[in-house]
């Protein structure tokens, strides 16, 4: 019983994971092209949108840094609580930025691409540490076939740009949608705490001490 148990909670991690992958592989290899799109279009002037990309990409990952040690902390409260709000932000994430090549969140200076890459930030630090934390045990083997339908997806997406009518808001919203789904599996998994004991400005003297060096 315990084994099925065991087995039972890794196909609702896989059915998660599966649907988050699949609208991350839609969209992931074309978000900042559309970022620098809509720059361009937003200032007229390849330089500044190039800056303007740059600036989102490096606020995203300035999010995750500052937000991860709190993530961290809070996953005493529960894993699958961290995995869910993650996969949200990050459905949210390219929904905010479907809606904004719309038309909807472009003024003031285009602040929708802000949103996108704070939410975008806010994901990977959300949900990166509880979800390596739930596949370290699985023993489940990598599906071929599947792997090679991931692989397969920028180029149907590619396809897609390239032949239908406001393609980048179809394959966004769409990609939402599939991560929006990816949340529904989570609901049936078993939930966990982990602690961490480090304090928040404790966790950046960490990063730079000797001791932890080689694992970063």
């Amino acid at each position: 019983m315990a084994t099925e148990h065991i087995r039972e909670q890794q196909r609702f991690l896989h059915a998660h994971r599966t649907f988050l992958r699949a609208g991350l592989a839609l969209v992931s290899a074309f978000a900042w092209v559309f970022v620098f799109q809509f720059s361009l279009a937003y200032s007229l002037s390849v330089p500044r949108a190039l800056l303007f990309a740059l600036v989102v990409y490096a606020l995203s990952q300035v999010t995750l840094i500052l937000i991860t040690p709190l993530s961290a902390a809070h996953l005493r409260h529960g894993m699958k609580r961290a995995m869910f709000f993650g996969a949200l932000c990050c459905a949210l994430a390219f929904a905010v930025l479907g809606a904004t090549l719309a038309g909807y969140f472009s003024s003031p200076l285009g602040w929708g691409l802000v949103l996108f890459g704070i939410l975008l930030g806010v994901y990977h630090a959300l949900y990166w540490i509880p979800y390596r934390l739930q596949n370290a045990g699985s023993s489940r083997e990598p599906d071929a076939l599947f792997e090679i339908l991931l692989a397969l997806m920028p180029a149907f997406a590619g396809v897609t740009l390239a032949s239908i009518y406001l393609s980048p808001l179809r394959l966004l919203f769409g990609a939402a949608g599939l991560m929006l789904l990816s949340v529904v599996p989570l609901f049936f998994l078993r939930d966990s705490g982990e602690r961490f004991s480090w304090r928040y400005f404790e966790t950046f003297k960490k990063l730079f001490d000797v001791k932890y060096r080689t694992l970063t």
